[in-house]
């Protein structure tokens, strides 16, 4: 790779350590380079971005710029704009480093087994939930994850050759996926969503939030079993052969790893008395550290951790060039919402609003 080329790959690296560091010790110099560095890295994966992706991206770009342009003082409210987008590009690479260890985790690959391996009874409980417990980790890559899974597991020869048994397991497999996919935003303190809205609402917590988005993740889920119930085809019931049994071991590590890692996050929130979003660039980096460690510890001694870095050293050229339309997407109408909402809060109503009372 060309000198210029590792400048590039390595744009988004230094905007996540510039902000790692500048959190720490307050240095604005740490600042400017998140900010140019996260232009550096619009720039290099311009090209690799698709049509939609460039659109959205521009889109981003016209929306902030017009929002800066009309602000009070626009320097400072580009310079916000930037922070933004920095902090945002820097959030979403970090959970990709989850991602990167998460993909040739032989964890991942057992929980996935054993999920869709369940009886008809409790494969929508299981499925729904483990969907929304790996998208913790994996995000959008989790439907990818189970839906390769479940088409392998679901042949017409364990359906017994009945085409129909066949087929309405994968439907009613991919829905259970798609609603259990769909309360992630709701019930993960790593999501984008979550950022976005404590950026936007500094005043929020997550438990200010939790009881809400809790209360509607579980009537969505209730609500999603008892319509895959009144939808369950009777009149295949007891065709198919009894699948084998697998152990629940899998999965109770799992939800182990992951409660591990949203308590270092809450705990690392706590100790630095910041909001969750930013102990995620803190806690996200170092989890995925210690798990790439003890999938790559030798069978003769040594701890991984060697490996585990070589894998982390090469995301920037594979997990770190989605990031670019990502975070343009979430940055540019969090500024703008976070922007004309302090606006229209800080100028009088007009009179025929005041009037009306």
């Amino acid at each position: 790779m060309s000198l210029l080329g590792r400048v590039w790959a390595w744009a988004l690296p230094a905007v996540i350590l510039a902000i790692l560091f500048g959190l720490a010790s307050g240095s604005d110099a740490l600042a400017w380079v998140a900010r140019v560095g996260m232009i550096v890295y619009v720039v290099a994966e311009w090209r690799r971005q698709a049509t939609m992706a460039k659109g959205v991206i521009l889109f981003g770009i016209v929306l902030a710029l017009l929002t800066v342009s009309l602000a009070d003082a626009p320097s400072e409210a580009l310079i916000e704009a930037l922070d933004r987008f920095a902090f945002l590009g820097a959030f979403l690479a970090c959970l990709g480093l989850l991602r990167v260890a998460a993909e040739d985790s032989p964890l991942m690959r057992q929980c996935g087994q054993y999920l869709i391996q369940q009886p008809p009874q409790r494969r929508y409980l299981t499925l729904s939930t483990g969907s929304g417990l790996f998208g913790i980790i994996l995000n959008i890559g989790v439907l990818n994850l189970l839906g390769v899974m479940s088409l392998r597991g679901n042949t017409l020869a364990a359906a017994g050759g009945h085409q129909a048994v066949w087929q309405a397991r994968r439907r009613r497999m991919f829905v259970a996926m798609l609603r259990g996919f769909a309360m992630v935003p709701l019930i993960s303190p790593l999501g984008i969503s979550l950022a976005v809205i404590l950026s936007a609402l500094p005043q929020l917590t997550w438990f200010a939030i939790a009881p809400y988005a809790f209360a509607t993740a579980a009537l969505m889920f209730v609500l999603g079993w008892l319509l895959d119930r009144l939808a369950a085809p009777k009149h295949l019931k007891g065709l198919a052969p009894e699948r084998i049994r697998l152990s629940p071991r899998p999965l109770i590590a799992f939800c182990t790893l992951v409660a591990g890692i949203v308590a270092l996050t809450f705990l690392l929130a706590y100790l630095m008395a910041v909001q969750l979003p930013v102990a995620v660039i803190f806690s996200a980096p170092l989890s995925a550290l210690i798990w790439l460690a003890l999938q790559r510890r030798r069978l003769g001694g040594g701890s991984g951790v060697r490996r585990a870095g070589l894998s982390i050293a090469g995301a920037p050229t594979v997990s770190f060039p989605a990031c670019v339309g990502k975070s343009s997407c979430s940055a540019a109408p969090d500024f703008s919402a976070y922007y004309w909402a302090n606006y229209c809060r800080s100028r009088p109503l007009p009179p025929h609003y005041t009037k009306a009372g």
